[in-house]
């Protein structure tokens, strides 16, 4: 899991380029990813990076590389249409608002 959205780019195109994510984080216990990422929750008020801006920067790295685009979904508790309609803007897939403070709760309602 990326702390801020410049990780969150670092790891995905680590991610396509089959490079395991402990090389990354450090963290023995994070799965090997082999391939681009089917689906991206990405944080929209994430720091160093937003997550408008990492996705931004994702999905032209997917137009540079020539990879079918990953579903992202941002995780955000802003719920005004300005703000959806920027994330859309940025390539977002999906909107998922919630006031979960805990990212693997947020993942949790969407199933």
């Amino acid at each position: 899991m990326a702390r801020d959205g410049q990780q969150a780019v670092d790891a995905y195109k680590a991610a396509c380029a089959g490079v395991p994510p402990s090389t990354l984080d450090g963290n023995v216990n994070t799965p090997a990813t082999h391939g681009a990422p089917d689906v991206v929750l990405m944080d929209i008020n994430m720091p160093v990076l937003d997550g408008l801006a990492a996705t931004r920067l994702i999905r032209a790295f997917e137009q540079q590389q020539h990879l079918p685009p990953a579903y992202i979904i941002a995780l955000t508790g802003l719920g005004s249409a300005q703000a959806q309609q920027e994330a859309f803007s940025s390539g977002v897939d999906l909107v998922r608002i919630s006031i979960d403070h805990n990212p693997s709760d947020a993942f949790e309602n969407l199933c």
